[in-house]
């Protein structure tokens, strides 16, 4: 028959191995998954562009004022079904087409106003945002009856001579009509945190 002492230096030398196995399990999967998007997102990679999104949100790739992206210029969008607008979207464009990010967020706004919205910009702010000074506008679209509000923000990628841009839109239902812009910034905080540019 066992003493106590017996026992409780068994238990305490069956956690030890047992926490080791765990240890190098885990280690193993991390540095078999280490360039992997986080559980949950799937990966957008081209036009020397990262992007990781949630799994839930369809993808589309389109050229800015063409049919299809190149290196030069395009939007990578990517949207949620089943709520009325959720929407975050990279917009890339060469540092010959917009030479500054402000720049560039004027050449995104006049390329986004069709004949049956109207978009309403709010004042520019500059942040630090993963080391590049950021130009960061909310803007409201009035389309179809309903006021949408968004976040844009806008960088120069040196690495790469672009200026990159991110935006969020997001009217969840018809509950949310009258949101600010600036409630979704978390959102769009969140997405940025999925983009890289070089």
């Amino acid at each position: 028959m066992s003493t106590l002492s017996e026992l409780q230096q068994f238990n305490t030398r069956s956690l030890a191995v047992v926490a080791l196995i765990v240890i190098g399990v885990t280690g193993s999967n991390l540095w078999i998954h280490r360039g992997s998007p986080p559980v949950g997102y799937l990966r957008f990679q081209d036009y020397g562009l990262q992007f990781d999104y949630p799994e839930d949100m369809y993808l589309q790739t389109e050229g800015l004022g063409t049919l299809e992206p190149s290196e030069e210029a395009g939007t990578l969008t990517v949207a949620r079904q089943g709520v009325i607008i959720d929407q975050a979207g990279v917009i890339w464009l060469s540092q010959d087409m917009a030479s500054s990010p402000s720049e560039a967020l004027d050449l995104i706004f006049t390329q986004a106003t069709g004949s049956d919205q109207v978009i309403e910009r709010g004042d520019q702010c500059t942040s630090t945002m993963k080391g590049h000074d950021t130009v960061i506008e909310f803007f409201y679209i009035a389309e179809q009856g309903l006021t949408i509000p968004g976040i844009i923000g806008a960088w120069s990628c040196d690495e790469n001579n672009r200026v990159v841009a991110l935006y969020y839109l997001s009217l969840p239902d018809a509950e949310s009509v009258g949101s600010q812009a600036e409630d979704i910034q978390p959102t769009w905080e969140l997405h940025l945190n999925h983009v890289k540019c070089h």
